[in-house]
């Protein structure tokens, strides 16, 4: 096994090089995955080695060319001993290169930022409008109050105002009816003529 060995802004790792330690590493856990699996498999049972080469295929196990190679040549033999097997070897997935994951990874990740900006976005426009809506409560019981403490009447007050209007006038008219009659008596008028 080799270890890594650092080149310019590469490090080679096996057969490959990898863009930085992380990515090295898993080649490096990769080869190690494939050493244990071929010291465990038995070439003489390709049903065995299909299964174990499906399944690798559906749990995306491998991802880096190290990875990618060992399937192309469980698949080499599984083709050539397709006749023992009876059934279609299907073929290796090209998204489990690393390379591409890398691509989608990275269209994933500005979907997300997009994504970010349009909530910063949501959020920015929720706070203007938090603020114009408190803004304009504010204002509305600033009228209702000025309103309520006004002497003129308005639509809060009206009904009351123009109670006390026509009570005012009822009472003046009592007060100029007292007064027509005292002079009535005065002068000694009957009202019954």
């Amino acid at each position: 096994m080799n270890t890594g060995i650092k080149e310019e802004k590469t490090i080679l790792q096996g057969n490959f090089t990898y863009p930085d330690y992380a990515t090295a590493e898993l080649g490096r856990i990769e080869q190690e995955k494939i050493a244990r699996l071929e010291s465990q498999m038995n070439y003489d049972k390709p049903k065995v080695i299909c299964a174990l080469y499906k399944k690798a295929l559906e749990n995306q196990v491998f991802q880096t060319p190290e990875g990618f190679v060992f399937l192309c040549k469980l698949r080499d033999y599984l083709v050539s001993r397709q006749a023992e097997i009876g059934e279609e070897i299907p073929g290796i997935p090209s998204g489990l290169l690393m390379g591409e994951d890398k691509k989608t990874l990275a269209a994933t990740e500005a979907q997300l930022k997009k994504t970010e900006k349009e909530r910063a976005g949501y959020r920015s426009r929720t706070q203007t409008l938090a603020i114009v809506i408190a803004f304009l409560a504010v204002a509305l019981i600033a009228m209702l109050v000025a309103a309520g403490l006004s002497d003129s009447p308005n639509i809060l007050n009206y009904e009351k105002a123009l109670q006390n209007r026509y009570a005012g006038w009822q009472e003046e008219l009592s007060e100029r009816e007292s007064v027509v009659r005292e002079r009535e008596r005065e002068l000694g008028i009957d009202k019954n003529l």
